[in-house]
């Protein structure tokens, strides 16, 4: 209220002012045609006022404590206009149809702009005009302000709730099945809808198949509640390669303890099988933190396991090993960008989240390196693939839905393993395409059998399938032999010669026959017994 209440003083007081001057109708004409010069192609294009064209925008939401990158696209229809970016009627940036820059494709009509934008706390409107009379639909972005401690003390009390919630459940039922997770789902779902009710919940997202709900607070933050389901890698539970393991849950699997050490044997064997690869890195529990992935590098191959989740709104999103941090949400304008923007998210017991924003926004470049997300519903979607690829990785492997865990971690050892062994089909390296193929074989398509409820769920290859470990031709071609010469045919009289030649050259002992019993056997053959 206060914020419409300051936009409607504002607005009155130009309107006296500018009506005392007599030039209302002018100024706007003037400022409209300076921010709307002839681009590009001019060709004369058809009266178009009154025609309201798309406008999309990368972000919904927003820091009100810094600037914000953000990429706006309006689908005006037509080619040869100038269309320009609004935000509150002022004027941002000129957008471009022409192929460079943010801009995907010129000449298609869609009109693209990469901004660093400031906003009022609340919701901003967001606009595109055109210069031939069309605008485009408004669309609002929501800009958060700095949050307050009651704000940190309504999300403790709202995870509480869900934490006694979940202790009830597990009390009353002793194991989960589907029919009793949908039931935790929406009743969690009813709790958290009575506080968007009130403002105090912005937005609420869910997901049936890994029965979460998603909370978007009004002090930015959104928080994912899921219960803990024991055997699912769901939420709540230079010329060197080097080899990263990152398991930021690790001393949490009691129930997997037999295959918690498989990503770090991986490493091991090919760190031993192949050389130029060394196993660097070895990130357990709170180790695996947000510097830990900002440090994500070109030639690497990255072994992730831990929880996942997805909603339709975010996308995938990984678990890390670190706390959130409320003093940074309140007190650095950095980490609350990340947060409000939804590049970090909070699960409920307040470990740090990442989506895909989060890997466009602080990874350099990751060219040529293999990623393996071992999580829950990592590959639901293309985005957090998608974010890795755009940093240069050849390939990314994911899950597509909510997996078991023991499945999950026997299909990553197994298809990194065989990445280093010979495909005996090519007398090369398996490429990633055949080793996924192999490990799919030795341990089944996908999980169905470990687990009893919801949809199975099997890794995917994001990116280059026939990227290999290694590029050498291990059995090349043998070179065709030379052919043997034609045996030569014996000779009789030939070898009656040579075994006369012998006998007539060699120095024999002559001998009498009484002196017969004084020679050694062992030395007869140096004797002459008869003639010849």
């Amino acid at each position: 209220m206060k914020i419409l209440k300051r936009f409607l003083i504002i607005v009155i007081a130009t309107v006296m002012l500018m009506s005392m001057s007599g030039c209302i109708s002018s100024a706007l004409k003037n400022a409209y045609d300076k921010n709307n010069a002839p681009i590009g192609n001019t060709s004369a294009a058809p009266d178009r006022v009154g025609v309201v064209f798309d406008l999309f925008l990368s972000e919904k939401y927003y820091s009100a404590l810094s600037k914000n990158d953000m990429t706006a696209y309006a689908d005006a229809g037509v080619t040869g206009i100038n269309v320009d970016l609004y935000l509150n009627d002022i004027y941002v940036a000129s957008m471009y149809d022409d192929g460079l820059g943010a801009d995907v494709t010129a000449g298609d009509g869609i009109y693209s702009a990469a901004a660093a934008v400031n906003g009022s706390e609340g919701e901003n409107i967001f606009t595109a005009k055109a210069s031939d009379g069309s605008v485009s639909n408004p669309e609002t972005g929501i800009f958060f302000g700095a949050p307050t401690d009651d704000d940190i003390d309504f999300i403790t009390e709202i995870n509480e709730v869900f934490t006694v919630l979940e202790h009830e459940y597990m009390w009353n039922y002793g194991e989960y099945n589907h029919e009793i997770l949908l039931s935790m789902m929406e009743e969690t779902e009813d709790l958290l809808d009575d506080y968007v009710k009130s403002g105090e919940i912005i937005d609420i997202y869910t997901n049936t198949d890994d029965y979460s709900v998603t909370a978007k607070f009004s002090c930015g933050i959104s928080m994912c509640f899921v219960p803990e389901i024991h055997g699912l890698d769901a939420l709540g539970s230079s010329g060197t390669v080097n080899i990263t393991t990152c398991q930021p849950y690790y001393s949490s699997y009691e129930h997997a303890l037999d295959y918690m050490n498989l990503p770090d044997n991986a490493a091991w064997e090919i760190s031993q099988s192949l050389p130029g690869y060394e196993f660097a890195y070895n990130f357990d529990d709170e180790y695996v933190d947000l510097n830990v992935i900002k440090n994500f590098g070109p030639n690497e191959i990255i072994l992730w396991h831990d929880h996942g989740n997805w909603t339709q709104k975010l996308g995938s999103f990984l678990r890390t090993g670190e706390r959130f941090d409320w003093n940074l949400f309140k007190n650095d304008h950095s980490y609350f960008a990340d947060t409000v923007t939804d590049r970090i998210i909070a699960d409920s017991n307040y470990f740090v989240c990442i989506t895909d924003g989060f890997i466009e926004k602080y990874i350099p470049d990751m060219t040529d390196s293999i990623v393996y997300l071992a999580a829950c519903s990592s590959g639901k979607d293309t985005r957090l693939a998608d974010a890795f690829l755009k940093k240069g990785a050849a390939a990314v492997i994911a899950n597509n839905e909510s997996i078991y865990t023991e499945y999950n971690l026997k299909m990553m050892y197994s298809t990194m393993t065989t990445l280093a062994k010979i495909d005996p089909s090519t007398g090369n390296y398996y490429n990633l395409r055949n080793a996924l193929a192999a490990a799919s074989e030795e341990h089944g398509f996908d999980d169905s059998a470990y687990k009893p409820y919801a949809l199975p769920a099997y890794p995917v290859i994001f990116g280059d399938g026939s990227v290999s470990l290694c590029d050498i031709a291990v059995n090349p071609p043998a070179p065709t032999p030379e052919p043997s010469p034609e045996p030569v045919k014996d000779n009789p009289a030939d070898a009656l010669n040579a075994y006369r030649r012998v006998l007539e050259t060699y120095a024999w002992t002559d001998y009498t026959v009484s002196d017969l019993s004084e020679i050694p056997k062992e030395e007869y053959a140096d004797f002459w017994l008869g003639s010849y």
